[in-house]
């Protein structure tokens, strides 16, 4: 099994180096590292060079034409069965392409393997996992509309499923991953999980993704483009996923304190999408409150209360028990595996918001064999 890994790159002459590293020190090494340079002017044709004595590494420059042109090119010269595409300031960790090829020899009639990543917030904030199979077990075209579970770095593909849609499409300036996901998705390429964390994201500045605006108008204009092509989808289905879609970016927008913009966003979701109101509403009020943790900012707690409580009436009760919920779904993604200080800080506000989570047995036993633990280890020190 033969992979390429294709990197775009566009005046990230501090950054590419590490990406290229990341891929080289793969424990497979039949590989291909394609470096396409979107009309960088910085040093990062020099930085590049730096690795012109490894002939795995191929790096080729065009015009600056967008990302996806970038991608395309590099998945042209590629000869590899399975391609993955890395962003130049994402790293894949050590064993990603070795898991993602396990998967697909377990799986043979997969078509993509999935991933999970971690986010990299810097030294002042504890990092943050993403495992897609947590947020759905199953990974059809309804389960993408209403979620992107992968983005570049998490992924790799079979060859002939992006040449038999065409790759990436020029015309999608950004939400372009979900928009290639989606027309696989809708083309009947069978996504599989690889239940791996396999990339590091590193949040800066510089991510494309916090320009909120416009990240907005590329989702709409993926969903936009499905509801053109797909067939046999049904139509409020793409309503209640363009719906879902208003929802996010209600939290996105409430999350940088565009409060103005946040509420105009939840009511348009729940006019197209009454039912946000009745059946989906505890998904709503938990998922607006889900940046609120340990670790995370709390400053804005209360406008992002005020809007639910505005626009979809959510009572005191309802806020206590979506705070309580969201706390202790973090610990337990985090318990046993990963007991650090924001584990425990979400066990102790969960427990705080609503203490019946003590008859919980996951979370008593967590307790007790915590608890236990710190013991032993007090009492093995004082000898």
């Amino acid at each position: 099994m033969t992979v390429c890994i294709v990197i775009p790159t566009y005046n990230r002459a501090d950054l590419i180096g590490r990406a290229i590293r990341s891929v080289l020190e793969q424990t497979v090494i039949d590989l291909e590292v394609i470096v396409v340079d979107d009309g960088s002017t910085d040093d990062t044709p020099a930085m590049v060079s730096a690795f012109a004595s490894d002939k795995r590494v191929q790096f080729i420059r065009q015009l600056n034409r967008g990302r996806s042109e970038a991608r395309n090119l590099g998945f042209s010269l590629s000869v590899s069965e399975f391609v993955g595409f890395l962003d130049s300031d994402d790293e894949l960790l050590p064993d990603a392409i070795a898991s993602h090829l396990a998967t697909f020899e377990a799986q043979p009639d997969a078509g993509m393997t999935v991933a999970g990543y971690r986010t990299d917030f810097g030294p002042l904030r504890s990092h943050d996992d993403y495992l897609p199979w947590n947020w759905s077990e199953r990974s059809g075209l309804q389960d993408w509309l209403f979620n992107c579970f992968g983005m570049p770095g998490t992924v790799l593909h079979r060859r002939t499923w992006i040449e038999r849609i065409g790759g990436f499409d020029p015309a999608c300036e950004i939400a372009e991953d979900w928009d290639l996901y989606l027309r696989l998705a809708a083309a009947g390429c069978r996504t599989v999980w690889n239940r791996s964390i396999v990339c590091i994201y590193h949040n800066h500045s510089g991510n494309s993704v916090l320009d909120i605006e416009r990240h907005y108008r590329g989702t709409v204009q993926a969903l936009t483009k499905l509801s053109r092509r797909a067939t046999g989808l049904p139509l409020d289905l793409l309503t209640q996923a363009r719906a879902w879609n208003e929802v996010v970016f209600t939290k996105r927008a409430a999350d940088a304190e565009q409060h103005e913009r946040a509420t105009a966003g939840l009511r348009l979701a729940i006019q197209l999408d009454p039912a946000l109101v009745r059946d989906k509403r505890t998904s709503v009020i938990e998922f607006i409150l889900s940046s609120f943790g340990p670790g995370i900012p709390n400053a804005h707690q209360v406008e992002h209360e005020r809007i639910l409580k505005e626009v979809l009436g959510a009572t005191r009760r309802e806020l206590k028990q979506a705070r309580s919920r969201v706390h202790m779904s973090r610990f337990f993604r985090r318990a046993p595996g990963n007991v650090d200080r924001a584990c425990l800080a979400s066990l102790q506000h969960g427990l705080r918001a609503d203490p019946r989570w003590l008859t919980n047995r996951g979370v008593l036993s967590f307790i007790l064999e915590y608890t236990g633990s710190r013991i032993r280890s007090h009492w093995s020190n004082k000898r």
